[in-house]
């Protein structure tokens, strides 16, 4: 993994459900259940992303700083 974002999607039962974004470094294959229990082994369960998104990079500003916006609207394209 080159690096990671996580959101915080609305839920009405538990206020807000972690989606992780996650940039692989070259060659690497990451998959969602692999993800998971790596870091349920080491999170509380709320904690633990409900979804796991692939993308190859993550979007960034001119500063370099991740705009989570944009990852919002990715994640309800996606």
């Amino acid at each position: 993994m080159k690096e990671a974002a996580v959101i915080g999607k609305p839920d009405k039962r538990k206020g807000e459900q972690p989606i992780a974004f996650i940039s692989a470094t070259d060659g690497a294959v990451l998959e969602e259940n692999a993800v998971q229990l790596y870091v349920r082994k080491r999170l509380a369960d709320y904690k633990v992303p409900r979804r796991v998104i692939v993308v190859p990079a993550l979007p960034r500003n001119a500063t370099g700083k991740i705009l989570k916006t944009t990852l919002r609207q990715m994640e309800v394209s996606a």
